[in-house]
């Protein structure tokens, strides 16, 4: 196991576990996984970032990440 410091934003934040400053994934596990655990829909995140930079869903988190989620964005 490792963990990560979770940061979901928006309406996402509904779907922020209590633990999210040091949230427990499995090694190896993605982006895309870890949206899968939580019940994210995946295309409910559109701006992933790890540690300040853009990512994708099939990046792999590693212990000590800072993951940031954002949902779409709307407005006009």
């Amino acid at each position: 196991m490792i963990k990560i410091d979770l940061r979901l934003f928006a309406n996402l934040s509904g779907f922020l576990p209590e633990n999210s400053d040091c949230f427990p994934v499995e090694n190896n596990t993605t982006v895309e996984q870890l949206l899968r655990k939580l019940g994210i829909d995946l295309e409910q995140a559109k701006i992933i970032f790890i540690n300040g930079e853009k990512k994708s869903l099939h990046d792999y988190l590693r212990h000590g990440d800072r993951v940031g989620i954002f949902p779409p964005v709307g407005g006009g």
